[in-house]
């Protein structure tokens, strides 16, 4: 149970007895006008740390086995930043996966499964743009974007 001390309203900060130290937010007002205050990590269970739930590595950890399997580019236009990679769906049904996953974690440790049986054809790594632009235009990658970071690295040198 996520029990609140030493609040302070404007900082919105407090001490969980579950947590430490928190960031809060407002959970509602009383009929008496006085502000209900919750544990920013109660409300959102994705703040805690999954080891704390039984998982055997963090959110950081298991993306990283990841794009390791995946070689830590975007399989389209060769973008090898870690902080702009993400993981997509190839037949574009992740917010189907997202949904029945229930949770970050549980989807990235579903892909983790996946490529250990053998499914790792259903997943690709992408860089943020090339996976906004295949939202954009219909699940379908354009082709002006392939090999961009890779003509755009040999030029630079």
């Amino acid at each position: 149970m996520h029990k609140l001390s030493n609040i302070d309203a404007l900082l919105k900060t407090a001490t969980c007895s579950t947590c430490g130290p928190v960031s809060i937010r407002t959970k509602g007002c009383y009929k008496s006008g006085k502000t209900a205050w919750r544990c920013a990590s109660a409300s959102n269970p994705h703040n805690i740390d999954p080891t704390q739930l039984g998982y055997k590595f963090t959110y950081i950890e298991a993306k990283s086995k990841i794009l390791d399997h995946y070689g830590r580019e975007c399989s389209w236009c060769g973008e090898n930043d870690d902080m702009v990679l993400t993981i997509d769906h190839v037949e574009n049904d992740g917010n189907k996966h997202r949904k029945q996953a229930s949770g970050p974690m549980r989807v990235l440790l579903q892909i983790l499964k996946a490529i250990k049986f053998g499914q790792a054809h259903k997943f690709q790594v992408l860089c943020a743009n090339c996976n906004l632009a295949k939202v954009k235009n219909d699940g379908v990658l354009p082709e002006h974007r392939k090999n961009l970071w890779r003509v755009r690295q040999t030029l630079n040198t």
